[in-house]
This record gives C-alpha cells, sequence and structure tokens, in this order.
C-alpha cells in the first residue's frame, strides 16, 4: 500500500523593525515596523536542498517544465521557492531564465556580508549623548568601532576573501550575451547603476534616474573609438555598440574605469560585449553586475590577479589575519625559523613582513592567499556587521565619555556602568556569531557520531629540524 500525503498549508511570515531618527534631533523615533503572513494553500509535496556550487560562471540548479522527468518541477504546482546562501563571504547570483531566453538575476547576500555603514552606528551615539554635530568627532570614533569589531572577535565579525598572485597582474574582466535585441525597459546594472534599454520606433518612456539606452537605431553609427561611422552588420550588433558607448559615457563614481566594448567586430554580428575594470588587479573582482530581460551573465566579473615580485607579494589594506596560502595544488606553511635568511629555497614556506609576505623560492603557478578582512566602505571607513550595531555604539560611548572621567567632569560609577554595558553587549554579541547555523549543525553531528577520524588536509606547520 502507498503512502499517502496529505495537503496542508503554509504560512511566510516576514517581520520589518526599522525606526529612523527625527531630523530634528528628538529622542522619539518614527516606527516603520510591520509584518507580512501570507498562506500558500494545498501543500503536498516539500523539497529542501542543500547544494554546494563550484566557483564557476553558470551553474543550473532546478528546471521546470510540464512534468517531473530529469527531475524537473511542475511550473503550475509551484506556491513557494526560498533560495538561502549560506556561504560565509561570497554573494550568490541567482537568475531564471525562460523559452524565450528572457532572463532575470539578482544577488543573494552571504551571512557575513549583511553589514551596515558605520554612520548609522555614529547617530546612534550621537542620539544617546545629546550631540547635535557629530562630525568633529568621525575619525575617533571610527578608530573606536574598529577596536569594538576587533574585541567582538566572532567567527562572524570580518569576511573571509580570497586574493589571486601571478607573475604578471591582470584586470577583472565581465560578459554579457544577447541573443537578440534587447527588450523594451530591459536593463544591465553594474554596481548600482542601472542602464535601461529603450526602443526608438515605439513611444513608450522609461521613468527613471538612470541611463536610457537608445536601440533598434538603424544606419551606420559612429564607431566607438571616434574613428568615424561603421556600418554594422544587423541590428543586433548596431544595438551593443550603443550599449558599449552609453556605458562608456557614463559619469557615476561607481562606473569609473569600466569600459565596455563589443566581442565581434563591426562586420561580424555578435550580442555579446566585454566588460573590463580599468585597473589591474584584484579590485574589479568585487565589482557587481545584474541584467533583466534577455540578457545571459555568461562571465561575472573575475579575472583580476596582483602581481608576485621578487619572490614577495602585497597583503591587501583591508588584511586582518592570514588564513592559507597555496601555489596550485600545494599549501604553503609559515616557517617557524627564527632566522629567516637562512629559509630553505628547496620548501614550501613564507613569512611575513609587515604588509607583505617573502616566500622562500620563486612560484610559477598563481599564489592564491585566503584571509580574514574587514569591509570597508566608499569613505574608507569600517562596515559593521549587521547585529553589532549596540555593541559597537555602547563602546563608542565608553571610549568618548573618558575623556571627560579622565578631565574631572564624569562621576566613577558612571564610566563603570558605561564599561560594564560594553562588556555584557561584547560578550553577548560574540556568542550570538559563534553560535553554528543549521548546515554547521548538520556538519558536527556527522563528526560526532562518525567512528572515522576527522583529519586536516593541510600539511604540520613544521616537520622536525626540517622546519624550514
Amino acid at each position: 500500500m502507498g503512502t499517502e500525503l496529505t495537503a496542508q498549508s503554509l504560512t511566510v511570515t516576514i517581520t520589518e523593525a526599522l525606526a529612523v531618527d527625527h531630523a530634528n534631533g528628538s529622542t522619539n523615533d518614527i516606527d516603520f515596523a510591520q509584518t507580512y503572513t501570507h498562506t500558500y494553500g494545498s501543500i503536498a509535496n516539500v523539497t529542501k536542498r542543500i547544494i554546494k556550487l563550484a566557483n564557476t560562471n553558470l551553474t543550473e540548479i532546478a528546471t521546470f517544465g510540464s512534468d517531473t522527468q530529469n527531475g524537473a518541477f511542475v511550473r503550475a504546482d509551484i506556491r513557494y521557492i526560498r533560495v538561502t546562501n549560506l556561504d560565509s563571504s561570497d554573494a550568490l547570483q541567482v537568475g531564471m531564465d525562460d523559452e524565450d531566453s528572457d532572463a532575470a538575476y539578482t544577488s543573494v547576500a552571504a551571512d557575513s556580508n549583511m553589514r551596515v555603514e558605520v554612520n548609522r552606528v555614529f547617530n546612534s551615539v550621537a542620539r544617546n549623548l545629546g550631540i547635535d554635530d557629530y562630525t568633529q568627532n568621525i575619525d575617533s570614533w571610527a578608530e573606536w568601532a574598529f577596536e569594538a569589531e576587533q574585541y567582538i572577535g566572532g567567527l562572524k565579525t570580518f569576511q573571509e576573501r580570497e586574493i589571486t598572485y601571478a607573475t604578471s597582474t591582470a584586470a577583472a574582466t565581465a560578459e554579457i550575451e544577447h541573443s537578440s535585441s534587447p527588450a523594451e525597459k530591459s536593463w544591465i546594472e553594474i554596481n548600482g547603476t542601472r542602464f535601461y534599454y529603450r526602443d526608438t520606433t515605439g513611444s513608450s518612456f522609461v521613468d527613471n534616474d538612470d541611463y536610457v539606452i537608445d536601440t533598434s537605431i538603424t544606419g551606420d553609427i559612429d564607431a566607438l573609438d571616434g574613428s568615424g561611422l561603421l556600418a554594422y552588420p544587423d541590428q543586433l550588433s548596431r544595438d551593443m555598440a550603443q550599449t558599449c558607448r552609453i556605458i562608456n559615457g557614463s559619469y557615476y563614481e561607481n562606473l569609473r574605469g569600466i569600459k565596455a566594448s563589443p566581442v565581434a567586430s563591426a562586420t561580424v554580428s555578435s550580442g555579446v560585449i566585454e566588460l573590463r575594470h580599468g585597473r589591474l588587479g584584484d579590485e574589479g573582482n568585487h565589482n557587481t553586475l545584474m541584467t533583466s530581460g534577455g540578457a545571459k551573465i555568461t562571465k561575472f566579473f573575475s579575472g583580476g590577479k596582483e602581481r608576485i615580485h621578487n619572490k614577495q607579494i602585497r597583503l591587501p589594506n583591508n588584511f586582518i589575519k592570514m588564513l592559507s596560502i597555496r601555489a596550485a595544488d600545494t599549501i604553503i606553511s609559515p616557517t617557524s625559523s627564527q632566522f629567516k635568511s637562512k629559509v630553505s629555497d628547496q620548501l614550501n614556506r613564507y613569512y611575513v613582513d609587515g604588509n607583505r609576505v617573502n616566500f622562500s623560492k620563486d612560484y610559477i603557478d598563481d599564489i592564491v592567499v585566503t584571509y580574514l578582512a574587514m569591509p570597508l566602505s566608499e569613505e574608507g571607513y569600517p562596515t559593521i556587521k549587521q547585529g553589532h550595531e549596540e555593541a559597537v555604539a555602547s563602546y563608542i560611548m565608553w571610549k568618548h565619555k573618558l575623556i571627560d572621567y579622565y578631565n574631572g567632569k564624569l562621576a566613577q560609577y558612571i564610566i563603570k556602568d558605561l564599561e560594564k554595558r560594553w562588556y555584557w553587549l561584547c560578550g553577548q554579541t560574540r556568542g550570538n556569531d559563534n553560535m553554528p547555523n543549521s548546515v554547521e549543525l548538520l556538519k558536527i553531528g556527522k563528526m560526532w557520531n562518525t567512528k572515522v577520524p576527522v583529519t586536516s588536509a593541510n600539511p604540520p606547520l613544521y616537520d622536525g629540524l626540517n622546519s624550514y
């Protein structure tokens, strides 16, 4: 006898908590908190999957059709889909496309990527201390915010980053492909700046504050290099050339240095454009890219490499702590030698000197460094891990009021209360960060219940007398 499932209802509740300060400095906040609840009926089948994705351009994780052959989902039966990014550092680009090659992409941030601008903390501190203008304190407060994040020191305080070094530097590139002329009101978004397409043969109007790319332009159009008019072979090629011209002519700071160019020449039809970061190195790998309509991202920004020279590399400015270094598939270990001049060039060893890493020998393969980083804002100030705001604000208040205490303007019991509250919030925040999520708990359970010892894939840091 087969097992029958009884359909039930799924209830999804989204709670938003937000209070915005009055511009006049009032102690009363404007409350925007709200709760949204929706019920999906007739749920009889549930699928939950945890997938480890390779760091490639595109990976198909689900298909939708009229039947369940080859693992597909029945499109008409879908009621609810949720995608959660469980990675600790990298954002997830999720896209959906239909049989007409229309596609839409969005970015799902990593858990540790949920960060807030430090100015948000500054506003809270100024309100609590009754300071109308805190701009003269920004530098000190930013330094204290960084100190507070270091003291919290939870597993999610910083981000895990990866950077590649090679014997010659390279710039990050990305590619976008159109199979046909862009649809009306479809768009390309680079670093938050959106470029909308508008069909010149129609009468519709795109109401937006970003750039508009006119399509369906007929006849010869100006060459990208200003060399004159070019007769592109078809409408798609003309649209791609026009797209590149508008992107290259934009003036937003977050697009500065990014150049677009058609992959094919003016005499060859192609719907592919290449985006190239203007500077060599790792910087361009962190550009964001999204599309809609029929545009497909065939390559996200990647390939940017820093340079290794004279057996030496320079660590990035947001570096906090070294995690691992490898050359190809070989792990490079830190030397235990007290005499750096005696480090053998026959072994894979390195040592850190200031903001530089020195290697025992030259490497032909790319060097990949994983490290803990402090994400910075565009202004160069540290960003705060979401959930740390209250603890960081408490630390800044304590340090700020210490100045008055040292000058004899504040009673000792007030300082002690501020100090006590900081230490309590610091411990609470660290504990919340270090609590394992569902995936981590599953891994812990497997390690605890298995009879097979779990060993590290990394070699020992030293090997007796040959520790150089």
